[in-house]
């Protein structure tokens, strides 16, 4: 690939500010929903190599802390347009990963980022 299309490549990238989201996001699920068929098949296969299934413990336990750094990762992602948190709409209450708009400028999820629709 010639350098120029490679450069134009990375800036197209860079270019979209949800692409941080996607990967965020991705990396959390999988966290999650990984964790219990990644541990169950760890085990069967320390069980019948060694005969014992501490190993997958431990590969569990940091499986678990791979999951909690993943998801605070997730749920801290920054508004592409106002730069607040995304899924938090005060610093002591909570999170809510569900909503599909920003709770502070309301921008829609994977919207092209533009000035905000609401001055409140």
């Amino acid at each position: 690939m010639p350098y120029a299309e490679a450069v134009d490549l990375i800036v197209m990238a860079e270019a979209d500010p949800w692409r941080e989201y996607r990967r965020r996001r991705n990396l959390s699920l999988l966290a999650f929903l990984g964790f219990v068929p990644f541990v169950f098949l760890l085990a069967q296969v320390t069980i019948r190599l060694f005969g014992t299934p501490a190993p997958a413990f431990f590969v569990g336990f940091g499986w678990m802390v791979l999951a909690g750094v993943a998801g605070n990762w997730f749920i801290t992602f920054k508004c592409p347009r106002c730069g607040k948190p995304f899924f938090a709409d005060s610093k002591w209450w909570g999170h809510n990963t569900t909503v599909r708009q920003c709770l502070h400028c309301k921008l829609p999820l994977n919207s092209p980022v533009g000035l905000p629709t609401d001055q409140r």
